[in-house]
């Protein structure tokens, strides 16, 4: 699957979402209180992600892992 498409099926949901070369990130909410983070980087043939899911009231505490995952691999 192309970076784009993936980007928008996946991006359907999202509130806030952002789109590189190689990568792209959403974030949005779930049911309920439910938030959601997620970053795909696709390196060669292979897809790399990570999504996060958690209670809206748990962010302050993921917030600094958030923050690194949104910034790796935007400068590779």
């Amino acid at each position: 699957m192309c970076l784009e498409q993936k980007y928008r099926d996946l991006s359907r949901t999202a509130t806030t979402k952002s789109l590189g070369e190689d990568y792209f990130m959403m974030a949005g909410k779930t049911s309920g209180e439910g938030r959601f983070f997620e970053k795909d980087v696709k390196m060669g043939d292979y897809w790399i992600y990570i999504r996060v899911e958690f209670p809206q009231p748990f962010a302050p505490y993921i917030d600094t892992l958030l923050q690194y995952v949104k910034n790796y691999g935007t400068t590779m």
